[in-house]
Order: C-alpha cells, then structure tokens, then sequence
C-alpha cells in the first residue's frame, strides 16, 4: 500500500475518533446540563408549593354548615362576594398571590422541561390547587401524597445525580 494512502487512512481513522470523542463529550456534557436544569426547575417548583403549602393551613376552612350556607348566600351577591374574597386573602393570605404568580412562572419552566412521568405528577398537584379554596378535611394529606409522588417521580427522573 502507497504511504500516501497509510497516511490518508491515518488522517481519517484519527479525524473520526477525535471527532467522535467530541461527539460523546458534548453528549454527555448536554446531558448533565439538561439534568442540571431540570433539578433546579423542579427545586424552585417544589419550594414554591411547600410555601402555598405552609400559607394554605393558616387559611381556615370551610367546615361548617353556617360557613358553607353565608359562602352560597355570598355567591349570590358576586360584587359582595369578590369584595370579601379579596378582604379574607388580605387578612389570612397576604403571601398567597405572589406565591401563585411564582407557582405559574416555575411551573412553566418544569411544564417545558420535565420528562411526562413527572408532568403527571404536576398535573395533579395543579388540579389538587384547583380545589384548595373549597378544600375539606382529607385535602392536606392528598395534597402531601401528590408532593410526596412528584418528590418520588422527580428523583426518579434525574437519576443517580438527584442522590
């Protein structure tokens, strides 16, 4: 074989492993970077419905037939009852708007990112928020079991690097 075609194989075997090498660098580079993203994604959201969690339980229920009756008499008069929705947020939630623009921002983020095992996870945590202003009793533990499966699926989705 001519030297000139040893040299040409060479030069092309040795452009093909610096070039893969590359190639599995950056993969692997990628890879951490998306990992990294999404930790943080979901550390933020995770914060965030720990800190509604938290302002939900200082906010008192409706638990009793007086309260449920004065709320539907309320629903009635919708400018009376808008004006004392906003009052009671004031007064028992003053934390809780922010929070919820926060719960929209980190949520997009996770929403964009996450992997759909764990958007399952947060689709339930929305709905479950959905129902908080009318929550009953057993609420705060379906609302601690669906953080305790998004804690679990999140784990789950980072792998080793979330240990």
């Amino acid at each position: 074989m001519p030297e000139w075609l040893q040299s040409l194989i060479a030069a092309v075997v040795g452009g093909l492993l610096v070039a893969g090498s590359n190639y599995l660098v950056f993969r692997l580079q990628d890879r951490a970077h998306g990992n990294r993203e999404l930790r943080a994604a979901l550390a933020d959201f995770m914060a965030v419905l720990d800190q509604i969690g938290g302002e939900l339980e200082g906010i008192p229920r409706q638990t009793t037939a007086t309260q449920r009756a004065v709320s539907d008499a309320l629903s009635k008069v919708p400018n009376l009852e808008s004006s004392i929705r906003d009052l009671s947020q004031r007064i028992w939630a003053p934390q809780l708007r922010p929070l919820m623009e926060r719960f929209y921002v980190t949520g997009a983020r996770v929403t964009l990112i996450a992997p759909p095992a764990v958007l399952d996870s947060v689709v339930s945590l929305t709905e479950l928020l959905g129902e908080a202003e009318d929550r009953d009793d057993e609420w705060p533990a379906r609302w601690t079991q669906a953080r305790g499966r998004l804690l679990a699926v999140s784990r789950s989705a980072l792998g080793a690097s979330a240990l």
